[in-house]
């Protein structure tokens, strides 16, 4: 799998934890300039929303790529709460 869906699957795991209102802040913040406020992708980054290789990924998976960072992804130095 590519860096940039590694990258997809992290944001999008992002953008499932804005289902509460500090998730929604986090991921407009941090990833929606790149894949969209809806996480349906943009000029930057591609869509996370309904991604197969988000859905191939374990928790533990996007939790790293998303601390670490992948290919054009920067890392995201979140606590841990947030991350959960």
């Amino acid at each position: 799998m590519g860096r940039l869906n590694i990258g997809l699957v992290a944001v999008l795991w992002i953008a499932a934890a804005a289902a509460e209102d500090s998730g929604e802040q986090s991921y407009r913040q941090k990833c929606a300039g790149c894949h969209g406020d809806n996480a349906a992708g943009g000029d930057r980054a591609p869509a996370l929303a309904n991604s197969r290789s988000l859905r191939d990924r374990s928790e533990r998976q996007i939790h790293d790529v998303i601390l670490a960072g992948r290919g054009g992804m920067p890392a995201f130095a979140l606590p841990e709460n947030e991350l959960q």
